[in-house]
């Protein structure tokens, strides 16, 4: 039984990390082809 469960959560951190990854690929791909002068200029700290 252990054993199911070590694989359910392996695939269910999988799935996650691929979707995580694909939204934020999706998500900031389109913002830095549309303004890339506002990412280009660091924010002094």
């Amino acid at each position: 039984m252990k054993q199911v469960l070590l694989i359910a959560l392996v695939v269910a951190l999988t799935v996650g990390a691929m979707a995580a990854g694909a939204g934020i690929y999706k998500w900031a791909a389109p913002e830095r082809v549309i303004v890339p002068p506002t990412i280009v200029p660091p924010t002094p700290e």
